[in-house]
């Protein structure tokens, strides 16, 4: 207490001085002043730290602060070399520094601090690593600045073993009060050094024994979640400066392993994500954020280094059930494949979610060149969540939505060769391309990319629409530009290929791919014999038909469909048919509709048949007449995964085929909802035409649409079935 008596006079004018310099206005109470023994606490962890302790020592000697108004705590732990004799040398010589030395069995750098914070009896406390050191006015300069509530914080100099300092530590320091330092000096609260921390908050929290690594980033997570602190700055000019000395045998410097990079790190972000969920502050979220990506990039470099250990990898992320992970930072840079597809997730689309779908299943990271369907398409961002295991980047072209809009497209394609350009300077190139025909521009950019790089392997799928209109015409869109065309024939002609005058943009979709593609992916027979039945030029089908694979549409895994839990009420007395609607494929009901009139009366009230529309006013005015509109519940159109969700709740699912006969030699469409519905488990009732790629799959009651009988048949034996009863 009398240390106290003797010196308030010039505390308080140290003080006075810091109020003009940055404006702070808030001082301690005399009372609060009495609490403590000294103004400043260092707090010293040390394991087997002889050979650079005493130079840490000379470092406390040498500041300006008077002695007495700082202790010194160095906590040794785990085994003991030299160090604690040294420590008691150096006391012996200089009685007049303040200097506890407790012991810790336990080799814990985390505990050591702990034990320093409880042992404490400054009023402020600064952590300072054994084998740093700092400069003179390190702790005058950060105590001058002093205040509750208020961190403040020196400039550090990174110093190598042989004492060079790397003059750019402090290129872009910011002085003075920072705003939202959480976000803007993030990388300050990655280690405990060089900050003045008042003890009260301190004392309040502790660091994580547990964490083998990373135990400064949780414990500032803590701290700065907990607290509503100002972060102060001192100025560059005042010259306190903390050197940290970066050793080969440091943190950072850890070799690459699963343990560290992948386990170690996310017990850190396990850590930080339960500090995300109690704190409502945006710099407190926006930095707990950082910091989370922050360790992420750390498991990005053991992929790099280690690709074909990804799903280990994804299967330890998955088991830390994390609130909050960056799967985007996880895959940077590591596609070796880039797919192209026009609409892309999370856009209401067919085509988008197809992809997503495949991209889910393809067990591999990848990069996407998309386009911005704003104009076009709503928006489902829930359905990111098939895709975030596997995607690495999206990146999307700013052009004019189109299917068959010639300028458009070339813009499309113009701005994305760009885009791909500066993708493979970031990852060194990709091992193949892949693009889904849907939309004419996807292929049209892949083509572009392949005669830029040949030995880039080249996948297209063709979907389920084809360049023929219903009557059997191509559909009418042209390359009206007559130079553009030129070069395309002499590319197709140099190649071996006959040149094409129409221009038709949805024919040269198929042709290009069919003369450049590397593998070409048809998702049925009868579509694969529709295309080329259609193709008008038979002399390249051998070359054509060893480049084909037909690969079904991909079945998501399960848990897609349990990830958003729809509360949709069901009579279970009943027996309950789903039919999902589409705008896109103009399917309806009619033949059931013809069947549930032909019911006898005592089946009639034993099910319901609901529908989802993207225009339920529409269907319900369609349907006028038709049928009872008892026996259908109609319902707007649910997102993806709510749709999904929604299939296994059903005793049946409908799914009808197109109406071709009087149009196509044969019926190569497959709705889109079909490998939907055979994820879900669910009974399916499919009403095709003979012969179709829908009625050629396997399904637990099939009826033909042009046989009113056969649905009427079905559609009893299926109430029968799920009721179990006979009449």
């Amino acid at each position: 207490m009398a240390i106290f008596k003797r010196t308030s006079k010039m505390l308080n004018n140290l003080r006075s001085k810091v109020s003009e310099e940055t404006g702070s206005t808030q001082e301690l109470s005399n009372n609060e002043d009495m609490n403590y023994l000294y103004e400043v606490s260092v707090v010293t962890p040390s394991y087997k730290g002889e050979k650079h302790i005493v130079r840490f020592l000379d470092s406390m000697k040498n500041q300006s602060l008077a002695q007495h108004l700082f202790e010194v705590i160095i906590i040794i732990n785990g085994e003991q070399d030299s160090t604690q004799d040294l420590v008691e040398k150096f006391k012996l010589k200089n009685p007049d520094m303040n200097i506890k030395i407790p012991y810790s069995k336990l080799a814990n750098a985390s505990n050591a601090r702990n034990i320093g914070v409880k042992t404490a009896e400054g009023k402020y406390i600064t952590f300072i690593d054994d084998d740093d050191y700092v400069s003179p006015n390190f702790l005058e300069e950060l105590y001058k600045h002093a205040a509750p509530e208020r961190i403040v914080m020196a400039p550090m100099m990174d110093v190598d073993e042989n004492n060079n300092i790397n003059p750019n530590s402090n290129k872009d320091i910011v002085e003075g009060i920072i705003n939202d330092p959480y976000t803007n000096i993030g990388r300050y609260f990655s280690f405990t050094a060089c900050k003045l921390i008042p003890s009260s908050n301190l004392k309040r929290i502790a660091f994580d024994v547990d964490l083998t690594s990373g135990e400064d980033i949780v414990f500032f997570a803590n701290l700065m979640t907990s607290n509503n602190f100002e972060v102060y700055m001192v100025k560059k000019e005042s010259k306190a400066i903390y050197y940290r000395v970066l050793r080969s045998d440091s943190v950072s410097r850890k070799p690459m392993s699963f343990k560290f990079n992948v386990e170690d790190r996310l017990a850190v972000i396990k850590k930080l994500n339960d500090y995300l969920s109690k704190t409502d502050n945006a710099d407190g979220i926006s930095g707990l954020k950082i910091r989370i990506n922050a360790q992420t990039t750390f498991i990005n470099k053991y992929l790099k280094a280690h690709p074909n250990e990804y799903n280990r990898v994804l299967e330890a992320i998955h088991s830390a059930d994390l609130e909050y992970f960056n799967m985007n930072e996880l895959n940077r840079n590591l596609a070796q494949k880039l797919y192209i597809s026009f609409s892309f997730l999370p856009y209401n689309d067919i085509s988008s979610y197809f992809m997503g779908k495949r991209i889910s299943k393809t067990g591999n990271i990848v990069d996407v060149i998309s386009n911005n369907m704003d104009p076009m398409r709503k928006r489902d961002e829930t359905s990111m969540k098939i895709t975030e295991d596997y995607l690495g980047r999206n990146v999307i072209i700013n052009s004019v939505p189109t299917l068959g809009n010639w300028k458009h497209m070339k813009n499309f394609c113009e701005k994305g060769i760009t885009a791909i350009d500066q993708l493979v300077k970031q990852n060194n190139g990709y091992e193949e391309i892949y693009s889904y025909s849907m939309y004419p521009a996807s292929n049209l950019l892949a083509f572009n990319y392949k005669l830029k790089h040949p030995e880039v392997k080249w996948i297209v799928e063709f979907s389920d629409q084809s360049i023929y209109e219903n009557i059997g015409d191509i559909i009418n869109a042209t390359i009206d530009e007559p130079d553009v065309l030129s070069k395309l024939n002499k590319t197709l002609v140099e190649n071996g290929f006959p040149e094409d005058s129409s221009g038709k943009i949805f024919f040269l979709n198929e042709y290009l791919a069919y003369a450049f593609a590397d593998e070409l992916i048809f998702q049925s027979e009868n579509q694969k014999q529709y295309m080329l039945d259609k193709f008008p030029y038979p002399e390249l089908m051998e070359v054509i038909n060893k480049k084909i694979e037909v690969i079904a549409p991909p079945v998501l895994d399960c848990k897609f469909y349990s990830l958003i839990h729809q509360n949709y009420q069901l009579n279970s007395d009943i027996v309950n048919f789903a039919y999902f609607d589409s705008a896109h494929e103009k399917i309806h009901l009619e033949q059931v509709y013809s069947a549930i009139k032909t019911l006898k009366d005592n089946f009639k009230d034993k099910f319901m048949i609901h529908v989802f529309t993207n225009d339920p006013e529409g269907f319900k005015h369609s349907i006028k007449g038709l049928v009872d509109e008892g026996c259908l519940n109609i319902n707007p159109q649910v997102n993806f995964l709510e749709f999904l969700n929604l299939t296994t709740k059903f005793d049946c699912l409908i799914v009808t085929d197109q109406k071709t006969k009087q149009t196509k030699p044969s019926n190569p469409f497959l709705p889109s909802k079909f490998y939907d519905y055979v994820g879900s488990g669910t009974d399916i009732w499919g009403i095709s035409e003979e012969g179709s790629a829908l009625s050629l799959q396997n399904m637990k009651y099939k009826s033909d649409m042009y046989d009113s009988q056969s649905i009427h048949d079905s559609l009893v034996h299926i109430i029968e079935n799920h009721l179990r009863i006979k009449f």
